[in-house]
């Protein structure tokens, strides 16, 4: 959910800008498109003709994941918490979910049981992390990474540990046309 909000602030000396500095915002002047993923982001700044008041637009962000058995909404539970912007799940064999997260600040990986409960951060500060789908077997996820420089797929095992690049050229997709045999990454025909 994208909600935004108008705000106006005082001008006197500067106060008014740092006011939106202590606020935990930032003025979007230059940044990516991605911004709107960040809680607090400020954009669409108008000053009144005299420079004494400043308005805004806060943009704030959430997303998260939900598990709905046997298609039947009634029975839909949101698993996710907090301010965060959880995305990407995808199943493993034995019934977890594989997501990607920013509630550690980055853009990480995490593992939780499909009823909620306390997710296992799989990658800490790596890059950004992202795509995630597990191996048939449920030994391996597999997921693409930018940690490097460059967007690449990456395989660990289930539990995080042995991160290892498979690809050597840039490479954006482990999604569900690759598979991992034998520790490899190939493409499905």
């Amino acid at each position: 959910m994208v909600s935004g909000r108008q705000r106006s602030f005082s001008y006197r000396g500067g106060k008014g800008i740092k006011q939106l500095q202590d606020l935990g915002g930032f003025l979007s002047g230059g940044r990516g498109a991605g911004d709107y993923q960040r809680p607090g982001s400020y954009s669409t700044i108008s000053l009144t003709a005299d420079f004494t008041e400043l308005a805004t637009v806060q943009t704030e962000a959430e997303a998260h994941i939900w598990v709905m058995p046997g298609f039947d909404v009634t029975r839909a539970t949101q698993i996710t918490q907090g301010r965060n912007f959880d995305r990407e799940p995808s199943w493993t064999p034995s019934g977890e979910l594989v997501y990607s997260s920013n509630m550690a600040g980055g853009s990480d990986l995490y593992l939780m049981d499909a009823r909620g409960g306390n997710p296992k951060q799989l990658t800490a500060n790596a890059g950004t992390n992202g795509q995630p789908s597990s191996s048939p077997d449920g030994r391996y996820i597999v997921f693409s990474s930018d940690r490097t420089g460059a967007p690449h797929i990456w395989r660990m095992d289930v539990d995080g540990r042995n991160q290892k690049q498979l690809t050597d050229k840039a490479d954006v997709n482990p999604g569900c046309s690759l598979m991992v045999v034998g520790g490899l990454c190939v493409q499905r025909e």
